[in-house]
Formats: C-alpha cells, sequence, structure tokens
C-alpha cells in the first residue's frame, strides 16, 4: 500500500541522559518520505513458502493459513526479505522506526514522559505504568490479519496484537538543555519493534515475552511486515 509523505512527531528510543540523569529526548518534527507498505502482516503460508525453499529458519507458530507468523526474530526477518526480493524482483526491507510511525498513523501511541528533572526511578515505574496499560488494550492472541481493522491507509492490524520489527537500532547519548541529542551512538543489537508503542528487543530473539525485552514492556507477539521504496 502506498503511504504518502508526511510529517511525524518523533523520538528516539535508546538511552540518554542529560547532565548525569537519565531523560528521554524531546520529540521533533521530521519528514518522512513516501514509500511503499505491506498492507498485511507476513502470513504463515507467505513464511512457509520460504522456509520450503530453505531460505528461512523454521518457527514455532507455523502454518498454512492466512493468520500472521509471530515468532520471529530480525534476522528470520531479513531472510525473509532477501528471500522475496530475490522472487518479486523488488527489493523489500524492514521499514524504519519513522516509516513505520508514518504508516502506523493515529494508532501509534508514545508513553514516553518529557524529561523533567524528577527521579529516575520515579519515572521509570511511570513508564512501566503506561506499558501495562497499552499492553492490557490488546486482545492477546492473534488474528487472521481478514478479521483485523485497517487504518486509513489500508493497513490491517497495525498498532494491534502483533509488534513488528523495524530496522532502526537503539541510540545511547546525551542531550542538551533543549532535550536533543547532542552525542550519541547506534547499537544495532537490538532494534525498535512497533505495536502498542515502540520498545526495543534484542535482535536474535523470537519470543519476547519471556525474556529479551532491552526497553519497554515486552510484546506478547512479534511479527514482520516489509517495505520497499
Amino acid at each position: 500500500m502506498p503511504v504518502p509523505a508526511g510529517e511525524i512527531l518523533w523520538r528516539p528510543m535508546g538511552s540518554f541522559d542529560q547532565n548525569g540523569k537519565t531523560a528521554t529526548p524531546t520529540g521533533q518534527r521530521v519528514r518522512v518520505p513516501a514509500f511503499h507498505i505491506m498492507a498485511d502482516q507476513v502470513s504463515q503460508q507467505d513464511y512457509a513458502e520460504c522456509v520450503q525453499h530453505k531460505a528461512c529458519t523454521e518457527t514455532k507458530a507455523m502454518g498454512q493459513s492466512a493468520a500472521p507468523q509471530t515468532n520471529l526474530s530480525w534476522y528470520d526477518a531479513q531472510d525473509y526479505a532477501a528471500w522475496l526480493s530475490d522472487k518479486t524482483g523488488k527489493a523489500w526491507r524492514l521499514p524504519t522506526d519513522r516509516e513505520w510511525q508514518r504508516a502506523a498513523d493515529t494508532a501509534f501511541g508514545d508513553p514516553a514522559p518529557e524529561a523533567d528533572g524528577r527521579d529516575p526511578g520515579q519515572r521509570m515505574l511511570e513508564q512501566y505504568e503506561q506499558g501495562i496499560f497499552y499492553r492490557g488494550r490488546a486482545d492477546l492472541s492473534a488474528t487472521d490479519s481478514q478479521t483485523a481493522a485497517r487504518n486509513r491507509f489500508g493497513l490491517a492490524g497495525i498498532s494491534d496484537r502483533i509488534w513488528e520489527w523495524t530496522d532502526s537500532c537503539m541510540q545511547n547519548g546525551q542531550l542538551d538543555a533543549d532535550g536533543r541529542v547532542r552525542t550519541g551512538a547506534a547499537y544495532c543489537g537490538a532494534r525498535v519493534v512497533g505495536g502498542q508503542h515502540q520498545a526495543l528487543i534484542i535482535d536474535f530473539v523470537r519470543d519476547a515475552s519471556v525474556g529479551g525485552c532491552s526497553v519497554g514492556l515486552p510484546p506478547d507477539f512479534l511479527g514482520i511486515r516489509l517495505v520497499h521504496d
């Protein structure tokens, strides 16, 4: 599905400090170029075909249905994107966190509080409580994409039960007085995933509910939805 260019209020995901204290970057308006994205998450039957061609690795909850394939790591997503690109002749890839947020549109939730000098422990507790709230709104079972609601871009199930990998890395850095990133470095052993809000997950993890969540409350399901330019 085509997603037109547009602006989003974006903040980097990661670990930041400001004057020696843990802080959250302020949001900034950024423009996201137009791109195309899958209307539905990669299904069980889609992923099974990749496995049959020995281009993807078997995982749990496999089948031949139109239900989204879950229990997928970032590496599984890379393998599937490479196989689909060879099959179709299009350069499929994971979206950036900015592209994913743009595609999620009004369904995107950003529960992170602004940096305001509060005690880091209190801020972490509030973030956890907000995560519980967002997680509690979701039905904890995967669903056939044909029954999922679609947003104005025609995307089914985005910001819903299944969290989706992006290609964006965790960021670490220092913030200036305005809350903008002054210095930073990427740590690509953890990637941003998008769902009810965004979280950081270790790249080899398939089931974040049992561990491997770097930042944020762990997602219940991990799946993929690819893009191309």
